[in-house]
């Protein structure tokens, strides 16, 4: 999983959606992949997919009530992503 981080962020996502995204081992097991993830597209130099999976994260973190963090990662993928990306913030309003 770790060389393939593609298939990290769908786990994400995938966990997000068909498990009680607060748990704590839910968490924990998101909280990995997302490293992974972000460490896969950086290390390709994925700009987009990075923001993608940082705005990911942030919004996981405002579900876990990290406000700091979630205002962090937010901040961090406003510049790698582009009208054209699934996690473009004006679309997800």
């Amino acid at each position: 999983m770790r060389a393939q981080p593609d298939l990290c962020l769908l786990s994400v996502l995938a966990l997000t959606f068909t498990t009680d995204r607060r748990s704590p081992p839910t968490w924990e097991q998101v909280e990995r992949l997302l490293q992974w993830t972000k460490q896969g597209f950086e290390a390709t130099q994925q700009w987009e997919q990075l923001g993608e999976a940082l705005q990911l994260h942030a919004e996981l973190a405002f579900f876990q009530d990290d406000l700091v963090s979630a205002l962090a990662l937010a901040r961090q993928a406003r510049p790698l992503l582009t009208e054209r990306s699934f996690m473009y913030p004006d679309r997800l309003l």
